[in-house]
């Protein structure tokens, strides 16, 4: 749809909202701590904002939290009290646990297990990459 709700204003939220707007979408960002993208690197943040401001269809809400969303759209609250936002499409792009009990499933089946990625902490894929990047090196001791 045209108006879309992005759940989440982290980095990938942030850019989910620039590529909608890029895209045709008039995407409004609902995010639940008082700032935009806290989990970006301080270069990519910077950029990321920018960006952000550059763009006069995104609507951006901090410290806004999602209470519900219906087939019209997605009901928040704030400090000043409920508000609506209608959607035609809403967009999750909230936070994300590691599934520990899951990884920890693993432990004692093999000679030494070594978790990567997503089981740590979700994160980037270049978070991923070097975890499994040091796991491979700390196979070559043995």
């Amino acid at each position: 749809g045209k108006n879309v709700v992005v759940i989440g204003g982290g980095q990938v939220g942030c850019e989910m909202a620039i590529y909608l707007a890029e895209n045709g979408h008039i995407p409004t960002v609902v995010e639940m701590g008082a700032n935009l993208a806290p989990d970006a690197n301080l270069g990519p943040r910077n950029g990321l904002l920018r960006k952000l401001a550059s763009l006069p269809q995104i609507a951006l809400h901090t410290s806004t939290r999602c209470v519900e969303i219906t087939d019209e759209g997605v009901r928040c609250a704030t400090a000043e009290g409920e508000v609506f936002f209608a959607a035609d499409t809403v967009v999750l792009c909230a936070g994300t646990a590691p599934l520990a009990a899951e990884r920890d499933s693993y432990e004692g089946l093999a000679f030494d297990v070594i978790p990567v990625g997503d089981c740590i902490t979700p994160g980037m894929v270049r978070d991923a990459v070097h975890s499994g990047f040091n796991a491979g090196l700390s196979l070559h001791a043995f």
